[in-house]
This record gives C-alpha cells, sequence and structure tokens, in this order.
C-alpha cells in the first residue's frame, strides 16, 4: 500500500526556524558586496584547490520566503566550469566553507546502507534521496536567517562519500526523505517515536519524512517530531468482507512542554463497525468517532452482493441531532487479484473508502 504525501511536496525541503529577522529584500549595494566576497574567496579556493576551473558566476544567496519575505545569509553562489562541465557551489562568506553540487548518487548510496543497517531492514522496494544541510549560521555569523540549513551539495574535498555518512560527528546532517516497502515479517509497531530520536542523533539524520508499510502495516514520521504507525486487517459482517484500521498509534512531541503525546487506539469489531443488513440491502455506522478511520468493503464471488450495483446514500448527523442523507452515489465491484470483489464507485474504477454511517440500497 503506497503512501502519498501530497503536501510534503508543497513544503519547503529545510528545518523552517521561526527567528526573527530583516524580512526586506538586500540593497543592491549589499548584494554586490556579498558577491565580491564570495567571488573573492572562491577564486581563491579554486587557485588553490581546483586549478583550470573558471568562476562563471557568483551572487549573494537571499533566503526567500514566500509571502515577499527576504532574508540575508553569508552565502554566495554560483558556478564553476572546468573541462567543459558545470558545477554549482555555495561558499560561506564569513568561514570559507565549499560546497559543491555533485555525486548525489554516491551520497545518496552511502546514506542508504549506513541507515537500513542502523534499522535492521532490508526494503524490497524504495524511493530515497538524501542531501546535507549547511548550517546557516557558523563560525562568527551573526546574519540571522529564516530556515536553519541549506541544501548546497556536499562539502567540497569530501572523497569517501561512506566514511563521511558513517562519521555523523564530524559533518553536518543529512536530510532523509525515503518511502520503503518492508518485507511483511517487519513489525512497523516496533518503531517509535523515542526510537526515531534516537536514530537520527546517533546518525546525525533529519527526517523530512520517513514512510513504511508492508501488506497490513503503515509508519510515518514526519518532520522527526510525529510518528504514526497503522494495523490494517479484515473484518467479517453479514457476508461482508470490510479492510479496515484494526490499530492507530499516533505519537507528538509537544514543541514548547518537550513532553510526547500518545495515542493508542485499537478497533473493536463489536462496538465501533456496525453492520446491518436492510430490506433493500444494508447499512454500516462507526459509532466512536475518534475510531472512525474508514474502511473499503470487499466480498466474495457467490455472496450475493457482487451480483448487483448498489446505491450508496452517507448519513449525516445535523447540529439538532437528526440524521440527513446525501445525495446517492452508485457503486458496483471490481475483482481483484485475490479473486474477491471491491466496491468501486462506478464509472471510477476506484475502490472507496467510507466514514461515518451510511445505506446501501441494492439497484438491481
Amino acid at each position: 500500500m503506497k503512501i502519498t504525501r501530497v503536501l510534503l511536496l508543497l513544503l519547503c525541503t529545510v528545518v523552517f526556524s521561526l527567528t526573527g529577522c530583516d524580512e526586506k529584500k538586500p540593497s543592491a549595494e549589499e548584494e554586490q558586496a556579498a558577491a565580491s566576497k564570495g567571488e573573492e574567496l572562491m577564486r581563491t579556493w579554486l587557485g588553490e584547490n581546483m586549478p583550470g576551473a573558471e568562476l562563471e558566476s557568483c551572487d549573494m544567496y537571499v533566503d526567500y520566503v514566500p509571502g515577499g519575505k527576504h532574508y540575508t545569509t553569508d552565502y554566495a553562489c554560483g558556478t564553476i566550469l572546468k573541462d567543459g562541465e558545470k558545477t554549482h557551489f555555495a561558499i560561506n562568506t564569513v568561514t570559507g566553507a565549499v560546497y559543491l553540487d555533485q555525486k548525489e548518487e554516491e551520497l545518496t548510496e552511502a546514506a542508504e546502507a549506513y541507515l537500513y543497517e542502523a534499522m535492521g531492514i532490508v526494503p524490497e522496494a524504495k524511493t530515497f534521496s538524501c542531501t546535507v544541510m549547511a548550517p546557516a549560521r557558523d563560525g562568527g555569523s551573526t546574519t540571522k536567517t529564516f530556515n536553519d540549513s541549506f541544501n548546497f551539495g556536499i562539502p567540497a574535498g569530501t572523497e569517501d562519500l561512506d566514511a563521511f555518512v558513517r562519521h555523523p560527528e564530524s559533518r553536518p546532517p543529512l536530510q532523509i526523505s525515503a518511502e520503503l516497502r518492508v518485507p511483511d515479517e517487519t513489525d512497523l509497531f516496533a518503531f517509535d517515536l523515542a526510537g526515531i530520536e534516537k536514530l537520527c542523533e546517533d546518525c546525525g539524520m533529519f527526517f523530512q519524512n520517513l514512510d513504511m508499510y508492508n501488506t497490513d502495516q503503515e509508519f510515518s514520521s514526519l518532520w522527526s517530531r510525529e510518528t504514526y504507525t497503522k494495523q490494517f486487517g479484515r473484518i467479517e459482517k453479514e457476508g461482508l468482507q470490510l479492510h479496515c484500521v484494526l490499530r492507530r498509534r499516533e505519537e507528538m512531541r509537544d514543541p514548547k512542554t518537550k513532553e510526547p503525546a500518545v495515542s493508542d487506539l485499537r478497533l473493536d469489531p463489536d462496538k465501533d463497525l456496525i453492520v446491518e443488513k436492510t430490506e433493500s440491502g444494508f447499512r454500516y455506522s462507526c459509532p466512536d468517532k475518534e475510531r472512525d478511520y474508514g474502511f473499503r468493503i470487499y466480498a466474495e464471488k457467490g455472496s450475493g452482493y457482487p451480483e448487483h450495483d448498489f446505491l450508496y446514500r452517507e448519513e449525516e448527523t445535523t447540529s439538532d441531532g437528526k440524521t440527513r442523507e446525501n445525495a446517492s452515489v452508485l457503486m458496483t465491484w471490481e475483482e481483484q487479484k485475490d479473486g474477491s470483489c471491491a466496491m468501486v464507485e462506478a464509472g471510477s474504477g476506484i475502490i472507496t473508502t467510507f466514514y461515518g454511517s451510511g445505506a446501501f440500497e441494492q439497484k438491481n
């Protein structure tokens, strides 16, 4: 079951830290002064470390935040050219630290191996990205920026990326984004917030998102500050198979008190998900809204359900306690790989997830 997190694609890929800074765009004179300082430092660095390279461009790096806010930084960025190949760079104009945009594939491979080893997992499928986060302020800097760190590439001079990754005490933190399919025997409830925090501390990593899943479980850690774990299963009601969340654990650390808040709820099939046959079909209800995680409906061929389409009406409780039915939706069935049939919205083929309460009326 693939986990998608569209929201993460809309977020910045850096850690936000509201520090209170100058929100005005730097003047042309300030930008030029910073660019000149960066250019001077970079030419010196190239002469000592990359003879024959040409400095193509160098500009002040301005930390821009959606909404029109601009923040000055200690960095200048640009491109260098050597042997016909362009490389993007960033240089800290206070410390002289240089970052080069290269060896990304090697960095990812080294970080993957290190992380999987530390977690004791062997993913069966993966989507993985890794970036080195340059500190926004270090050395003698007094500049305040909106972000804590920036992705500028790999520190210049890094040759052995495996050794670089495996010595977190001597490098900047690595920001990880990963979606991992793990073996079904992996118990994802073994991973909790305390464990993720220790993993990040020991490995010098920070998870923008860490999503793991197998056939029956899902785990997600967002920004290394919260975790969500689900256990899925099927329960039988009135000849139907309901695919639902049997257990959901949520952990979140309060940003002010630093205390963890834990919610660990389990579904009671007899009380929390009720299905009843009616004269024209069947209806369902989830009395405990806290455990209303949604469910999908499956049925075996020959059970009497897949032979018919159904009109579905979601029931809504109004403010005065009365029940109101929303507009009806035509539902049909689609055969799955295991031979069962899933209830889908007619015309779309999308397996529907049902919440709250509703009724199904046999149509044919």
